[in-house]
């Protein structure tokens, strides 16, 4: 995920931070599947995520071109405006070492790193059918496919299918990647930026919540 994109997502959920509104006493699957901050700081092989966003909405961003492209990091667009429950769940977490500014900062100026943040986000969607659920999924899959096509920078990659129901994207730096699953009236979606081994680390996570729902 380019950095502005990755900027541009953390932005766009954190606004969404603080609306996540259940009905009293619900406990269906949107609510049960998501991994907890310990899962996933045992699964990622990272300690340092903190539980920043859990909303009821897709996020807008705003940072991606217009065109197939907004498939990739805009839920909006992702998952379309038919659900009827949807939940999506971002841990957030400054690395250790950052990468070296472009730029000298100066002779007065000591030597500094530009902040790296790992992100890994959970986003489950149930629709009102299985039909529906599978629609979004292939019209998303076709918009990702087409857009890895194109080469623009910062979004180009691959999109792999190992299943019919599951479809894995790749940045071309291996430092973003997301499993993206349709099951039964539910899409599941697993992104993980900037640790090491993302595709590996979204594949586990994802799998585990699948292993949740059979």
């Amino acid at each position: 995920m380019p950095k502005m994109v990755a900027v541009g997502c953390l932005m766009a959920l954190g606004t969404l931070a603080c609306q996540r509104h259940s009905e009293p006493g619900a406990d269906d699957a949107v609510d049960r599947l998501p991994l907890s901050l310990d899962e996933m700081k045992q699964i990622s092989g990272f300690d340092g995520f903190t539980r920043d966003v859990d909303t009821d909405r897709p996020a807008a961003d705003t940072y991606v071109p217009d065109g197939p492209c907004q498939a990739l990091a805009d839920q909006r667009v992702a998952f379309g405006d038919t659900w009827i429950r949807f939940r999506s769940i971002a841990d957030n977490g400054e690395l250790v070492s950052g990468r070296p500014r472009t730029r000298a900062p100066g002779p007065a100026v000591a030597p500094s790193t530009v902040p790296v943040v790992a992100s890994a986000l959970q986003t489950i969607a149930l629709y009102p059918s299985d039909v529906e659920a599978r629609n979004v999924f292939d019209r998303r899959v076709a918009a990702m496919t087409e857009c890895v096509g194109l080469n623009i920078p910062g979004y180009s990659g691959t999109v792999a299918h190992r299943d019919p129901d599951t479809a894995v994207y790749t940045n071309s730096t291996g430092s973003w990647a997301f499993v993206f699953v349709v099951n039964s009236a539910m899409l599941i979606e697993v992104s993980v930026l900037a640790l090491p081994d993302a595709e590996r680390i979204a594949s586990d996570i994802s799998q585990v919540i699948i292993d949740r729902i059979n």
